[in-house]
């Protein structure tokens, strides 16, 4: 449908991959974050939701948020690196 710009990619399937892979970059960079700095996120998000109704839930959430960034990382990185394969449009 679209003029090709790169290695059969159009502009469009150029965008929709340099937005996969920085979603994945966004979200695997923040979930491993989390991972290896277990400590200091839990004490900085603990002091930063002490005055508020979530005070008590930091704990509970900050695991579930972790593997949900790390999920979404990996389904992105997944994404890309398939439209690089299979050059899906």
């Amino acid at each position: 449908m679209g003029t090709e710009i790169l290695c059969g990619y159009t502009g469009l399937d150029l965008l929709r991959l340099l937005f996969a892979a920085m979603v994945a970059i966004l979200f695997l960079q923040s979930g491993l974050s989390k991972v290896f700095g277990w400590k200091g996120e839990m004490e900085w998000l603990t002091g930063h939701f002490a005055n508020s109704i979530l005070k008590g839930t930091v704990p509970l959430l900050l695991p579930v948020i972790t593997v949900i960034e790390l999920s979404a990382g990996v389904c992105a990185a997944i994404d890309a690196i398939q439209m690089l394969l299979h050059h899906i449009t």
